[in-house]
């Protein structure tokens, strides 16, 4: 079944990892951040809220709507304002921000349109917004060494229409950012680091507690062990292992 973000045994599924170097960098090199009003939405356990008060953000807020998981970032972040929010009614006030953040929120929105009507109005004239998240292409990469997610669906076809079904493709995505009033949308991909393990079981442990992956919450514990064994088999257990991802990152402005 889909994952409960609700539920309190899974408040640290987002909250325990390492930024990649090469996610700072890019956000580093594509935006602005010095002295910037910024909202985070969908922040999870404020692992990116806290990254982006050290890019230079002037003032962070981080707004999700499980307070389980906000519970954790409260804790673990003491720095931030954290709100509980909804993605299409964050309580937020209008034209009060100079950046929306997101990142792995939209594949759990419907409606792509309602929420970015949402980042419009609380995005000052000449805000920007930016979205983090993967697509099906991104998600339907061949697994291999480097792409560990890709032998998910190799192993289990049935996650290719789960996943077709919760992801919105690159179009789907300028559309809506076009049909809400964005303009200057640009796209680009970023490969990151999820994680590197020191041995083959520390990888298999976090997949067994399903550690920010949401998807595998579809799979049995048993089909669990299945996949961990499939994968044991593609890549060996007598080295590291090293779990990347390819995102999509869409930038856009509301006009002046």
């Amino acid at each position: 079944m889909p994952i409960n973000f609700h539920d309190r045994a899974n408040r640290f599924t987002y909250a325990n990892r390492n930024i990649d170097p090469a996610w700072i960098r890019f956000m580093e090199q594509e935006i602005s951040w010095h002295g910037k009003r910024v909202v985070d939405i969908g922040c999870g356990g404020g692992i990116y809220t806290s990254e982006l008060l050290n890019l230079g953000a002037k003032s962070v807020v981080g707004i999700d709507f499980s307070e389980a998981m906000l519970s954790v970032a409260k804790s673990e972040h003491k720095e931030i304002e954290f709100r509980n929010g909804d993605a299409y009614a964050t309580g937020l006030q209008d034209c009060s921000f100079d950046l929306v953040f997101s990142r792995a929120l939209i594949h759990h929105l419907r409606d792509l349109p309602a929420y970015f009507r949402e980042v419009y109005r609380i995005l000052k004239p000449g805000g920007i917004i930016i979205t983090q998240n993967r697509t099906v292409a991104d998600c339907h990469l061949p697994g291999s060494p480097d792409h560990l997610r890709g032998y998910f669906f190799k192993k289990f076809p049935r996650l290719q229409q789960i996943e077709k079904d919760r992801r919105h493709n690159h179009d789907k995505v300028v559309q809506a950012l076009l049909q809400t009033g964005f303009t200057g949308i640009v796209s680009k991909s970023l490969w990151e680091t999820r994680k590197t393990y020191a041995t083959f079981e520390q990888f298999a442990d976090e997949m067994r507690n399903r550690s920010g992956r949401s998807i595998l919450h579809e799979l049995t514990d048993g089909e669990i062990e299945e996949l961990i064994r499939y994968i044991a088999a593609k890549v060996g257990t007598e080295t590291p292992v090293t779990d990347r991802d390819r995102w999509s990152v869409w930038i856009a402005v509301r006009p002046e």
